[in-house]
């Protein structure tokens, strides 16, 4: 699998895509680039919707998906992941762009801009797959999820406050939080030593920066009625 991923890496640029011409002995047929099209955006949105029927079909044995916030998952992983989506918000899903491209008659890579929608929040992403056709059925070997950030709007320090004044360390149902100053937001430092980046959005209120296939995640610092800061909650 690890072959195939260098393998797209290192013909991406040589072969043809979607919408673009070119003279290639690889087939290239409208119908299978529309085909390999069609399972990709099935597969991302069963990973999102938690469709673990579909995921299991059109996931390659050997796998691995690298998700926007640096994760690395197997197969087995992915599935499980994707089963904590059943019974989610309906999410919606747009397909402004895409590329097609394929570098042998069995191999594809798919490259395609995705925008998510949930609630009155949207998230917009690139997606790059690799397939693989084995008897006739199109599967996913290799995924890699990058988001595509849009840079929070800048709120007023008088709005914010000092970012000093929320670090420290909060206790939890599940353990410490760890919180530290990084740049012109906060560092969260989870009970399992996971480091994520909170971005300020309004007063005590700090949003995560990135995250993959769900809404808006915000923590909210607590202040006592001396407007001393005492927890935080999400």
């Amino acid at each position: 699998m690890t072959a195939l991923v260098i393998l797209a890496a290192a013909l991406l640029s040589g072969t043809p895509s979607l919408g673009q011409h070119a003279h290639t002995s690889v087939n290239t047929a409208s119908d299978s680039i529309a085909e390999a099209s069609k399972v990709s955006r099935a597969w991302w949105r069963a990973l999102a919707v938690g469709d673990t029927a579909y995921l299991a079909y059109h996931t390659a044995p050997v796998f691995s998906i690298t998700l926007s916030a640096g994760h690395t998952l197997d197969r087995a992983a992915t599935l499980k992941n994707a089963a904590t989506h059943i019974g989610g918000p309906p999410i919606g899903l747009e397909w402004p762009e895409e590329s097609v491209r394929f570098l042998t008659p069995s191999v594809a890579a798919v490259t395609q801009t995705h925008k998510e929608i949930l609630g009155r929040n949207s998230r917009n992403y690139r997606y790059f797959a690799v397939l693989h056709k084995s008897k006739g059925v199109w599967r996913v070997t290799a995924a890699q999820s990058t988001r595509i950030m849009t840079p929070p709007v800048p709120l007023p320090a008088s709005q914010v406050g000092a970012l000093n004044e929320y670090a420290g360390v909060y206790l939890t149902r599940g353990g410490e939080l760890r919180i530290e100053v990084q740049d012109s937001a906060l560092s969260m430092t989870d009970p399992g030593g996971v480091v994520t980046r909170l971005v300020p959005v309004g007063p005590d209120i700090f949003e995560i920066e990135e995250l993959h296939f769900v809404g808006t995640v915000r923590f909210a610092f607590i202040r006592n009625k001396k407007g001393e800061l005492v927890g935080v909650s999400r």
